[in-house]
């Protein structure tokens, strides 16, 4: 007896636990474009245009909100803002925060915008 409710307990904060996850999540990936020739080319090709290669990419579960940031040496991070860098993530859209051009948003798997430029 003290087994089954030990096991129902367990079978219902279990269930309980995995209802508590944010249903945010975010590309996470990273690339840099360099010209070959007269092509351009990426180092994660996939990571380029999420829409179109999502399901080559890693996909995290997020709590707080998704990021593309393009950097000074032209590579482009895509993934869930861990608060790491000092930058305010509290608005969505994009600034120039930290050396680096920030894009935040917080709707599913919402990071596959490139239609960004490092802002001064």
């Amino acid at each position: 007896m003290m087994l089954r409710v030990f096991l129902y307990l367990s079978s219902v904060g279990f269930v309980s636990s995995s209802f508590g996850h944010s249903p945010l999540h975010c590309y996470d990936c990273n690339f840099k474009t360099f010209g070959y020739g007269n092509e351009i080319k990426a180092t994660h090709q996939a990571c380029v245009d999420p829409e179109k290669d999502g399901h080559l990419l890693t996909k995290v579960p997020c709590d707080t909100a998704c990021f593309n940031r393009l950097d000074e040496n032209g590579f482009v991070y895509r993934g869930c803002y861990a608060g790491n860098f000092g930058v305010d993530s509290s608005q969505d859209g994009c600034s120039f925060q930290a050396g680096a051009t920030w894009c935040f948003c917080r709707v599913y798997l919402c990071n596959t915008g490139m239609n960004f430029t490092l802002l001064p």
